[in-house]
């Protein structure tokens, strides 16, 4: 029976079918073997073959020459072919096969004996001949594989046969061939055309012979002939000839087959031509073909096959309103297809249709519905199907047991996997190594010891382990870092005699680099080496990758050179490892070497191996480099992703070529990458550098617009740079547009905070801060004190201590912190509010703030720079108290605030005080008390204490420098500070804005014009911009000379550089002016000086008045003193003095 059912499999596979004439399979003492029957079934279940069923008709010679050249027109051969070859040599079978006709033409009836452990080895056929209403009479025929020797019913039809293919081959259609071949034409017969078609090796000789024999009288082709020309023009892709084919069929009114069909759907798929093949099924219905069940499975296997779902479910459905014909087959097909596709809906309405039909689904089905079900999350349906199985214990088997229990796992459902992981061993359905595979896999990933426990199971049941279960535990074990327990099952597997694969080799050697035991990793490559299993590209690359990240190039290299030396091939990966590496390490000359004279030579290098070179190239520099890499890549076809696009504009930005950057963002967008918030941070932030706020808000809105939100860091860019351009409200306005697609954290809402602040929108800046509260953010130190800054900036210090007053019982602990109280209790003091300073600090103290030593001297230090130096000691006597060792920065905090008190006999006694205690000074401190004796005109003795200090092994700044400067006012001391300046300079102190500002007022008052001018010229060689300072100090020596051209040429050069003037240059110029008769032009500016909203002093009313007096302009005098008045000014004995006709 083994060999009846694998020579029907032949039969079926050769897809020479005959409606006419079938094989009957006769019952052999042997059941079919098991092997055989499954393919066939996995073959074509819809004719699954038993006792007494029906096969299609084939000749001896074709199942003969089928078996023995391994070819099968379905494409799988080797399958059955080995199966039956293991058989066949294991045991001798015989092969009876009957026939019934339909016609009365013959029955034959066949007798297979094959003998012997190989097809090539001998094998003797028996071939009894019955003509009908005839006796019975049998000829002997040798065949010997793989050539083919056949006698025929009689000599006369073998002798026909032999002659018309040696005729064939001579020559093929030629002109003398007719002629040879007319001896024979009145024996033709279908199956002897047949059979010489099926000889032929040339299509086109075939396709001739097959039109010749057609016009021969008392000839005509039946099925059977055309289906086979049919079938050797599917093979040679000659679908224009398939069709006329087709079309004399029809003129000859032969009707078409299921084989023909068969033959036809294999021919227009497999040519990709799937529209012909559906154009080819329509055609067929209308020459009036009915499909039976077979020709709609074969169409539909086809479809589901090449991945047609949709044409294979309409194909379904039009032939489901014909409520006839499909059968298992068909449902198993649709629903294994669907369900891998994860169309659950399509698979429940397939399992409605087979209940409508009375179909009851198969252990197959059952099973592809469960994991379909499964992996689309549905597993309350999969645990359903799974549980209608059980009524029916016989369909349940270890394979279904497997699939519910990877899809529980997959979903994350442990423990009811490991339920029915019990309940399949409870029911005797024991675990099959793939149950277990599974099971150690899923388990093991978070607990390597349950897989050790599953493996000991395993081995307890008898279930032999496979290199599947090995390489799975020690995957687990080595990503858990337990190398050696991983290597320990390495071990176990030699003893179990099943040899590891380079991929167990691989995932050990592998843990062994990153845990840095290379002499260990080295034995396993000699390992894999002596039991033949050769290292791949990936284990050397392990090496490769390890080495390259920890900077060990050399060595890197190395085994590069060992990977080419073993012939193996480096991937395009190990490549990556090795230029990345060089790239970090800063060696891009030789990542570029490698890449041009190495890697180009094994491989075409992909885009992420340009992105690496062009990442290195770009942070070193190199833009030329960048450029050239970037033309490659389009060159050869490469095509740039998103990455690459922004390390190109990325290196664009740090060269800052601005139109280059734009130019190829926009090329990015034509060639439709979308950006990413990298992408837009780059952009975005290269502008706002650039200080073009304008395009980034439009390219913002261009990201926003194509659904790449830009990231935080990027909006934070912008608004800051917004605020910096001084564009409060449309900073305001971006910060609104971004919180509904990005998330503002604290950063964002102190820049919007600060900037509002110094826009001096307190009140907006407030708001801000409350949304920002609404939001559930607890105000850090940083943002409080930005609040703070913004009120106490604009004269707002009361307001600010109320606000924080009314937070104070909302705010977390440790808030406010130590800046806030610093910038809160200056500003108060600097407002005059120093009850609300001391009653803020209680309230710290009481609401349990930390109060660190950063606290006590951003108090200390706030009270006694305004004037409230007894407050200041009264802390600083609290904070002694309290045990709280002050450190140098609280006592330079007190000495400050006492000298600038002009009480530096005190802050000396401090100081002595510092050193009784061992608190080392600074720096700092030698400042503050250097500058105390300046204020107080003691010049000698602060130089000798910044004599003593340099003693002592401290050394000066340049605010000990600019503090000596400042004190030297005399002009025998103005030389000394000059000396002081070259001192500097020898010391490598650079010269700030207040040094020269100090020297040039010096110069300016001592009426050293000329050095102070060239001093001034000197400040761009230091990098140093004059301030409003610097530029006053001129003003008022060229004002006091009466140099007043000189002068307005620096006001005006003032204006030029962009130097805001205040409120003293205006009234140095207008007094200037009115000194050296000029009035009109002083008043001219005096008006101006209205108009920026300054408010001018009592010294610029006096002089005014007085000048307009002296030039007898009275009304005008009048006008600017009841101006005055208007301003709130009280005149005084001055301005009485310069009113004219005035008597006192």
């Amino acid at each position: 029976m083994a060999c009846a059912v694998a020579g029907g499999a032949a039969a079926l596979c050769c897809g020479s079918l005959s409606q006419s004439n079938e094989l009957l399979l006769l019952p052999e003492r042997r059941s079919a073997h098991p092997q055989i029957l499954c393919y066939l079934q996995n073959f074509q279940p819809s004719r699954l073959l038993g006792c007494r069923r029906r096969l299609p008709l084939t000749t001896l010679s074709e199942l003969h020459g089928e078996f023995c050249r391994n070819r099968f027109l379905d494409g799988r051969p080797q399958i059955l072919v080995r199966a039956a070859r293991d058989i066949f040599a294991s045991k001798k079978s015989n092969l009876y096969v009957g026939t019934s006709s339909c016609n009365d033409r013959r029955n034959v009836s066949v007798a297979l004996s094959i003998t012997g452990s190989n097809f090539k080895q001998h094998q003797q056929v028996d071939i009894g001949l019955r003509k009908s209403q005839l006796g019975t009479q049998k000829t002997k025929v040798s065949v010997d594989a793989p050539n083919v020797e056949l006698e025929s019913s009689s000599s006369e039809d073998y002798s026909t046969l032999k002659y018309i293919c040696s005729v064939l081959k001579k020559g093929g259609p030629r002109s003398d061939a007719e002629n040879l071949l007319s001896v024979v034409s009145k024996d033709l017969s279908a199956p002897l055309i047949a059979r010489v078609l099926e000889q032929q090796t040339e299509v086109g000789v075939a396709y001739w012979f097959f039109n010749w024999s057609g016009k021969q009288i008392g000839y005509k082709h039946d099925t059977k002939t055309f289906n086979v020309l049919i079938a050797m023009l599917s093979e040679s892709q000659r679908l224009n000839s398939i069709q006329q084919v087709l079309r004399i069929m029809q003129t000859r009114h032969r009707v078409m087959d299921e084989s023909t069909f068969t033959i036809l759907v294999k021919a227009f798929t497999i040519s990709g031509t799937l529209d012909a093949s559906l154009e080819m099924y329509t055609e067929l219905k209308n020459y009036g073909f009915h499909f039976n069940a077979f020709a709609h499975n074969a169409l539909i296997s086809v479809l589901v096959a090449l991945g047609y779902l949709e044409t294979a479910l309409a194909i379904y459905k039009e032939w489901q309103k014909a409520n006839a014909g499909q059968n298992l087959y068909t449902f198993t097909k649709l629903i294994d297809a669907f369900g891998k596709a994860g169309k659950v809906e399509v698979v429940e309405q397939l399992l409605r249709d087979m209940e409508f039909r009375g179909l009851r689904p198969t252990k197959i089905i059952h099973t592809s519905c469960i994991r379909s079900f499964g992996r689309a999350g549905n597993i309350k349906l999969a645990l359903k199907c799974f549980e209608s199985m059980k009524a029916e214990p016989r369909q349940l088997d270890a394979f279904t047991f497997s699939t519910v229990i990877q899809i529980l796992c997959e979903r994350g459902m442990m423990d009811c996997a490991w339920n029915i992981f019990m309940e399949m061993m409870e029911v005797s359905c024991f675990p099959d190594v793939v149950t277990y595979n599974i099971m150690i896999d899923s388990f093991g990933k978070s607990n390597p010891d349950i897989a050790r426990e599953l493996f000991c199971m395993m081995k307890e049941q008898h279930c032999k382990p496979n290199i599947a279960t090995f390489t799975s535990i020690i995957l687990q074990f080595c990503k858990s870092g337990r190398i050696n327990e991983a290597l320990n099952f390495l071990r176990q597997m030699e003893e179990m005699s099943i040899a590891p694969t380079v991929l167990t080799y691989n995932v050990c050697i592998e843990r062994l680099v990153k845990a840095r035991r290379f002499d260990e990793a080295y034995h396993l490559i000699e390992e894999m080496r002596s039991k033949n299993c050769s290292p791949d590209s990936y284990t050397y690359g392990v090496f490769i990758n390890s080495l390259s990240k920890a900077g060990d190039l050399q060595q890197a290299f190395k085994i590069l050179n060992l990977c080419q030396e073993e012939g193996v091939t480096p991937s395009i990966q190990n490549f990556s490892f090795l230029l990345d590496g060089l790239g970090k390490a800063g060696k891009v000359d030789e990542a570029y070497n490698l890449f041009e004279n190495t890697l180009k030579k094994y491989h075409q290098p992909d885009v992420v191996v340009y992105n690496i070179l062009l990442d290195c190239h770009g942070k070193t520099g190199k833009l030329d480099v960048v450029c050239r890499l970037f033309e490659e890549m389009n060159n050869t076809g490469c095509e740039p992703d998103a990455c690459t696009y922004n390390i190109y504009l990325d290196a664009l930005c740090r060269a800052r070529r601005i139109d280059e950057l734009l130019f190829h963002f926009e090329d990015m967008l034509s060639r439709g990458i979308t950006p990413t918030f990298v992408t837009s941070n780059i952009v975005v932030g290269t502008l706002v550098n650039a200080k073009n706020v304008d395009l980034a808000c439009e390219l913002l809105q261009q990201f926003v617009k194509r659904g790449c939100v830009p990231c935080l860091s990027t909006y934070n860019m912008l608004i800051n740079g917004i605020f910096k351009k001084e564009k409060a409200v449309e900073a305001l306005n971006i910060f609104q547009e971004m919180i509904p697609v990005c998330a503002p954290d604290m950063v964002t809402y102190s820049i919007v905070i600060d900037g509002l602040g110094k826009a001096g929108k307190p009140d907006e800046a407030y708001q801000v801060f409350e949304h920002m509260l609404m939001k559930g953010f607890v105000p850090d130190d940083v943002v409080l004190s930005s609040l703070v800054n913004v009120f106490c900036k604009g004269d707002k210090a009361e307001e600010a201590y109320n606000h924080i007053m009314r937070l104070l019982g909302t705010l977390g602990t440790g808030s406010p912190g130590p800046v806030t109280c610093k910038v809160l209790v200056e500003g108060l003091c600097k407002a005059g509010y120093y009850d609300h300073a001391c009653t803020f600090f209680k309230a710290m103290k009481d609401k349990g703030c930390a109060i660190d030593l950063f606290t006590y001297s951003s108090v200390i230090s706030g009270f006694g720079r305004y004037g409230q130096v007894d407050k200041a000691c009264e802390i600083f006597d609290e904070m002694l108290h309290k045990g709280c060792i002050p450190d140098v920065v609280i006592y330079n905090a007190l000495m400050d605030g006492l000298q600038k008190a002009g009480r530096l006999y005190e802050a000396f006694k401090i100081f002595e005080s510092m050193k009784r205690k061992q608190v080392a000074e600074d720096v700092i401190t030698y400042n503050i008390l250097i500058d105390g004796l300046g204020n107080m005109g003691k010049s000698e003795e602060a130089y000798d204490l910044f004599e003593r200090m340099k003693a002592k092994g401290y050394f000066p700044d340049e605010v000990t420098y600019n503090t000596l400067i400042k004190g030297m006012r005399t002009l025998r001391e103005l030389d000394e500070a000059f000396r002081l300046f070259e001192e500097m300079q020898e010391n490598n102190i650079s010269p700030d804005v207040i040094t020269f500002g100090t020297l040039i007022d010096g110069l300016a008052k001592a009426g050293r014009y000329v050095e102070a001018q060239n001093l001034f010229d000197e400040m761009p060689n230091f990098k140093c911009r004059p301030n409003v300072i610097v530029y006053n100090s001129l003003l008022f020596g060229y004002c006091r000379a009466g140099k007043m051209n000189d002068a307005l040429d620096y006001f005006e050069d003032m204006i030029r550089r962009r130097c805001k003037p205040d409120d003293l240059t205006y009234n140095t110029l207008v007094v200037g002016y009115c000194k050296a008769g000029q009035v009109e032009k002083g008043y001219e500016l005096f008006l101006e000086m209205l108009q920026k909203g300054y408010s001018p002093p009592m010294q610029t009313y006096n002089a005014l008045i007085k000048e307009f007096g002296v030039v007898g302009n009275i009304d005008e005098a009048y006008k600017i003193f009841e101006e005055m008045l208007a301003r709130g000014h009280k005149p005084d004995v001055f301005t009485y003095a310069s009113l004219p006709c005035q008597t006192i």
